[in-house]
């Protein structure tokens, strides 16, 4: 059988075997008389039962007494062990053993805490791992690589050295705001936004009030352009809303400022540098902006299965070891650039009929090419340089590349064809 990895994020604990995701679990616990509920139904009814609810087990693991203590709920270990086993009872048929991918914030005594918790829960732990030195093990990386996530209570930055061997030099906490207070903060701009609109308040009532917190994290991490609909589905009917950018960004203007001084301090004189963002950062408003003011970044996406991935790549280095311990090192190196060849030219310029415009720093691109090739506040995709690469990002229907529907962050060509409504687009190289 084969091992399972088990990813310990508490904004959602993700077990895949051979690839394929067996659980998404949120960190929370809810309480309801004498029945304890984790991950997704405690997450499901946090706002129906509000009266003991935990979602910072994961956060601050450790054996200190909780507030509200019970005779078999004493301490966070209790509610984090409890989350595990059901995580477990979900992924252990299907697995022999587990390799962890942890957060960079935790300390030694966590560490062993979290392995004795497996112990008694009847888990093999083969290896743990840093869950920032595994997701960026699978990428092309830089020197200095730093990887930025988001957890339920707080924001990471890790810097990674890959001159000989992909290392993690330094791991940080930027903000002690997390996606749960983003999460709030969205669903309170949403809910004012149908009080304005449709005089409807769905913090009024707790079951409304949960349905728009459930709908909450997959919303915006599918949001994109000037304009998002939200689409409010209880059990006493459906209702939609239009929601701007501008007041999504809102809720976490402040904490870019707080990201972008993080990187620039880490930022190596004269080298380009990677920064690698999670794909829990996905449709965060305005962050891909607030990078853009730093010199000599390149930014991109993490696919959901980064982590997995380089854990299956490296499992020997991982699992081999005569006991488990921490792995913050493996054995990648920065990608190597070869002087002798030349590089393939990125496309500079969008070609309709004979109409040529230049892509620049980002093109936000008009979905109506009734009067040529125009950029939009709210536009059908956005192209945009990252590093020597040309990506593209898409934000409504009707779009195509070399007659394939497109992903956030694919890379373009020269020649490449888009197809916008039924016309095409040629990816062109112009020399300056």
């Amino acid at each position: 059988m084969s091992f399972a990895v088990i990813e310990l994020n508490d904004s959602g604990l993700m077990a895949s075997v051979d690839g394929a995701v067996l659980a998404r679990s949120p960190g929370f616990a809810v309480l309801d008389g004498n029945r304890l509920m984790t991950g997704t139904e405690a997450y499901d009814c946090a706002r129906l039962l509000p009266r003991w609810t935990n979602n910072r087990f994961w956060h601050q693991l450790g054996t200190e007494p909780l507030a509200a203590a019970t005779p078999n709920l004493r301490h966070n270990a209790d509610l984090a062990f409890a989350h595990l086993e059901a995580v477990w009872a979900d992924t252990g048929m299907h697995a022999e053993s587990a390799v962890f991918a942890v957060p960079p914030y935790y300390t030694r005594d966590q560490l062993g805490l979290l392995l004795g918790m497996a112990g008694e829960a009847g888990i093999p732990v083969t290896g743990v791992i840093d869950s920032s030195v595994a997701a960026a093990a699978g990428q092309s990386l830089t020197n200095t690589t730093l990887v930025l996530d988001i957890f339920l209570h707080c924001i990471t930055l890790t810097q990674l050295g890959a001159s000989v061997q992909l290392t993690r030099t330094d791991a940080a906490t930027v903000s002690d705001v997390g996606v749960f207070t983003l999460w709030d903060r969205w669903a309170n701009i949403v809910a004012n936004q149908f009080i304005q609109s449709t005089r409807y308040d769905p913090l009024h009532q707790a079951d409304s009030e949960q349905a728009l917190y459930n709908q909450i994290p997959e919303w915006i991490s599918g949001t994109s352009g000037q304009l998002s609909q939200f689409d409010l589905v209880t059990t006493s009917g459906n209702r939609s809303v239009q929601v701007t950018r501008d007041q999504l960004l809102t809720a976490c203007s402040a904490i870019y400022p707080q990201i972008v001084q993080a990187i620039r301090s880490r930022l190596p004189a004269g080298e380009s540098v990677s920064v690698l963002l999670t794909h829990r950062l996905r449709g965060f408003p305005g962050l891909r902006d607030a990078l853009a003011l730093l010199e000599n970044v390149n930014v991109s996406e993490l696919p959901e299965s980064a982590v997995n991935d380089s854990i299956w790549t490296h499992s020997e280095a991982i699992t081999s070891r005569a006991t488990v311990t921490h792995v913050v090192t493996l054995p990648v190196q920065a990608s190597k650039i070869d002087n002798n060849s030349t590089p393939a030219a990125s496309p500079t310029h969008l070609l309709l009929d004979a109409q040529a415009i230049a892509i620049g720093t980002a093109f936000r691109l008009n979905e109506d090419l009734s009067t040529g090739l125009r950029e939009s506040r709210d536009p059908i995709c956005t192209l945009y340089t990252d590093g020597h690469t040309v990506r593209i990002d898409p934000h409504q229907e009707g779009l195509t590349l070399n007659g394939y529907a497109v992903s956030p962050g694919t890379s373009l060509a020269v020649g490449d064809v888009l197809r916008v409504v039924g016309i095409d687009i040629t990816l062109i190289s112009v020399s300056q």
